[in-house]
């Protein structure tokens, strides 16, 4: 009787975050509204990409089953099955989310998690770019939510550099110390 009421109240407020003005404008709402978009370009096939991206947009948000696994069930002509249907739609929400979306799936969480490789090259197809560098410097640098993007990719090239000259040095010290102990 808990789980199942758990589970009841678990829903309510998954609909309170989606489908409500207040539970969207909630830090939770924002969380799992992402959270699901981001999961549906995941899942989404090509045809569909220009659909959830769109402005104006009529998709739903929306969950899919899953097995045990936590793989995604999908029905005898190979469409995921639905889990949820909520009845806010994501008309606006790739136009105003974005700078979250691609910063959580190339540079954030999930960035280094193959499993998300679907949203990833869905995003790249739809922006038209083989890789979100190139996307990063088409964008206009004078704008605040654009420059969040490039700094944080600044960064994290700077970062990686970083570690390829530690690892270049320690390279050099480790054939130093070979050599030395042939000798």
């Amino acid at each position: 009787i808990i789980r199942e009421n758990y589970k009841e109240l678990s829903i309510k407020l998954d609909e309170y975050y989606i489908d409500t003005e207040g539970g969207q404008k909630s830090i939770e709402g924002k969380r799992l509204r992402q959270e699901i978009f981001i999961e549906m370009l995941n899942q989404a096939k090509p045809k569909e990409m220009a659909s959830i991206l769109k402005h104006g947009s009529t998709e739903h948000f929306k969950t899919y089953k899953k097995d045990e696994e936590g793989n995604i069930i999908k029905d005898d002509q190979g469409y995921y099955i639905i889990d949820k249907e909520y009845d806010n739609t994501v008309n606006f929400f790739w136009s105003n989310n974005s700078t979250k979306v691609i910063q959580e799936l190339f540079y954030g969480e999930l960035k280094d998690n193959q499993e998300y490789n679907p949203a990833r090259n869905n995003i790249l197809q739809y922006l038209k770019v083989s890789s979100i560098d190139e996307y990063i410097d088409k964008l206009d640098k004078s704008k605040k939510k654009n420059k969040v993007l490039i700094e944080l990719r600044d960064k994290l090239k700077e970062e990686k550099e970083s570690l390829i000259n530690e690892n270049n040095e320690l390279r050099s010290l480790n054939d130093e110390v070979s050599v030395k102990k042939a000798i």
